[in-house]
């Protein structure tokens, strides 16, 4: 059980973190 839990605040972690990178690099992008 703590496994999954580890797994998924990692999960939460990499996809807050493309998120916050991805957006800008998308805005950029668009412009």
């Amino acid at each position: 059980m703590k496994n999954d839990l580890a797994a998924a605040i990692a999960i939460g972690c990499v996809l807050l973190f493309a998120l916050a990178v991805g957006s800008p690099l998308s805005i950029s992008a668009s412009l």
